[in-house]
C-alpha cells in the first residue's frame, strides 16, 4: 500500500521547513511513503525550500508551483493529481508530527475502506456548521486521509472556497450524503492552528463568511 503525503503552501518556509524535516526523520526509511508539496505562489524563501529539500529526499518529494496562489482547495487537488499513493494524507505544514501517523491511517482504513480518517472531528456547535437547526459533523481540514478511489468518487476538494475555509465541513459533509464514514483516530500530530494562512487579503473571518454563503448555497441549507 503506497501512501501520499499532500501539502499545498503558501509562505511560511519556516513552517514548511520544519514540517519536512520532521516528516522525512520519520519516513525516510519506508519507501512506501511519498510527499507531494505544492507551491501557491509563495514570495519568501519557500522555493529555495523546496529546492533543498528535493535534493535530499530525490524523487520520495514531488514539487510543484504555481504563480499565483491557487487557495485551499486548488493547492490540495493539484497535490492529489501528481500523487501516485494507494492511500492520500492531505496534511497541512502547520501541523507537527511527534511520532508514526500513517500507521494508524492505514489500519483505519484496513478496518474502513471508505471512510475519511483524521485526528479531530468536530461534532459541536463550532459558530460555523449549524444549518437547519442541525450541527454538521465534520474532519477538520489540516489533516484528512482516505483511499484514491474514495477521493475520486467524492470529486476532491471544492474550488468554490477559494483562498479557503468550508472545504473541510463541504467534503465531511459531501461524505456523509454519499453514505461514507468519517472516522476520527487518535494520531501523534500537534496543530499550530491558523498558522498557515495568516495574512490573508480581505481577513480571515470576512472569507470565511463569504465561503459560508457559498456552502448554503451549493447544498440548499438555511441558518
Amino acid at each position: 500500500m503506497t501512501v501520499s503525503v499532500i501539502t499545498p503552501v503558501w509562505n511560511r518556509a519556516d513552517l514548511t521547513m520544519s514540517f519536512l524535516y520532521a516528516n522525512w526523520s520519520l519516513y525516510a526509511a519506508r519507501p512506501e511513503v511519498e510527499f507531494v508539496v505544492v507551491d501557491n505562489g509563495s514570495t519568501d524563501h519557500t522555493p529555495i525550500v523546496m529546492k533543498q529539500f528535493k535534493g535530499i529526499m530525490g524523487d520520495r518529494l514531488t514539487t510543484h508551483r504555481n504563480e499565483v496562489n491557487r487557495g485551499f482547495g486548488g493547492g490540495h487537488n493539484q497535490g492529489a493529481a501528481l500523487a501516485g499513493g494507494d492511500v492520500l494524507i492531505f496534511l497541512s505544514n502547520d501541523v507537527k508530527p511527534q511520532g508514526d501517523y500513517v500507521t494508524p491511517i492505514l489500519e483505519a482504513l484496513e478496518e474502513d475502506l471508505d471512510a475519511l480518517v483524521g485526528p479531530e472531528m468536530l461534532r459541536h456547535d463550532t459558530g460555523w456548521n449549524v444549518f437547519d437547526g442541525k450541527v454538521i459533523a465534520y474532519l477538520a481540514g489540516h489533516c484528512v486521509a482516505c483511499r484514491r478511489d474514495t477521493w475520486d468518487f467524492l470529486g476532491g476538494w471544492d474550488e468554490r472556497y477559494f483562498p479557503c475555509d468550508y472545504e473541510d465541513i463541504d467534503l465531511s459533509y459531501g461524505a456523509f450524503k454519499c453514505g461514507f464514514p468519517l472516522v476520527e483516530v487518535s494520531l501523534p500530530l500537534v496543530h499550530l492552528f491558523g498558522q498557515s494562512a495568516q495574512a490573508l487579503d480581505g481577513g480571515r473571518e470576512a472569507i470565511t463568511m463569504k465561503s459560508r454563503a457559498k456552502f448554503i448555497e451549493k447544498w440548499g441549507l438555511t441558518v
